[in-house]
């Protein structure tokens, strides 16, 4: 597997894991927009895994949805097949 192909799985994963833990606090994505001070739009593109977070961004919606970004970051990692080798 290419290493942008991992990076696209881990992008997808993160998105995925994203939504599902605001699906289960019953946050919309508009209210963990305002949580994070973030706009609705990009909240929906990170979602659908259209747009690649900064570090500063999943930081704003880790603390948004009271969870550490490295708990979004390590599950995404999990079911996306990423490899953490540091080169």
């Amino acid at each position: 597997m290419s290493n942008e192909t991992q990076y696209t799985e881990l992008r997808v994963a993160l998105a995925r894991q994203i939504r599902a833990v605001r699906a289960r606090r019953g946050i919309s994505q508009e209210e963990l927009a305002f949580r994070a001070d973030l706009h609705r739009t990009y909240i929906s593109l990170v979602e659908r895994s259209k747009k690649s977070l900064t570090v500063d961004a999943l930081a704003r919606i880790a603390s948004a949805l009271d969870i550490k970004p490295s708990t979004l970051l390590a599950n995404a990692e999990k079911r996306s097949g990423a490899k953490g080798d540091a080169k």
